[in-house]
């Protein structure tokens, strides 16, 4: 059986990923099956911890997330959110890429962008990141001619998003007027140092094991 692609649509993933669950198998397993490669093990790293960020604006989308489920974790959600619209776009207009995640805050180095993994670079075994200018409140209907890469892995793009983010909330928390709050300033410290341990985990081998 050939994989599903993510252009067919999430309903058509997640019946297809609910099957292969069904049938024993484990997520990283499963999702190689639906998508025809491997998935990074950041991704099941990610995944598998509580980072879900609120500040700034990170929104992932529902592949391959809402795939990521099986025994113990209940079954796969068979509607997917309202974000599909943004991502099924982009995968409409070129089947290589995989969405993942939707960055806010215009401002902020690689914000206003949905950042996507090709599964072309996936079956060779690397990890790269592209990212798409304008695709988080828009659904595309054309592509740049030449889609940019970002970084290496999810977490090295993540990783300078934060990083860029909490150096504006310091700035801002120092200078005139004490603009940030306290608690706005320890949440972006919070996640900047997340995303720091889950790339000593994945490095040391801890993480991405589902």
């Amino acid at each position: 059986m050939s994989p599903t692609t993510p252009r067919e649509g999430y309903a058509a993933m997640a019946a297809r990923a609910q099957a292969l669950y069904d049938q024993g198998r484990s997520a990283r397993e499963a999702l190689a099956e639906c998508y025809g490669v491997e998935l990074p093990d950041e991704i099941f790293a990610i995944a598998d911890t509580e980072f879900d960020p609120e500040l700034p604006d990170y929104f992932p989308v529902n592949q391959p997330w809402r795939l990521i489920t099986g025994p113990g974790r209940g079954p796969v959600p068979p509607a997917p959110r309202t974000s599909e619209r943004y991502e099924k776009a982009v995968a409409d207009l070129d089947p290589d890429l995989l969405p993942l995640v939707r960055l806010g805050e215009e401002e902020t180095k690689h914000g206003d962008s949905m950042l996507c993994y090709r599964l072309s670079d996936l079956a060779q075994g690397a990890a790269t990141v592209y990212g798409i200018e304008g695709a988080v409140w828009t659904v595309l209907e054309a592509l740049p001619a030449e889609v940019p890469r970002y970084g290496d892995s999810l977490l090295d793009v993540l990783a300078e998003y934060y990083a860029d983010f909490y150096a504006q909330m310091e700035e801002r928390y120092y200078g005139p007027g004490h603009a940030v709050s306290d608690e706005m300033l320890d949440e972006a410290r919070d996640i900047v140092e997340a995303i720091d341990r889950l790339k000593r985990d994945l490095t040391s081998g801890l993480g991405g094991q589902p």
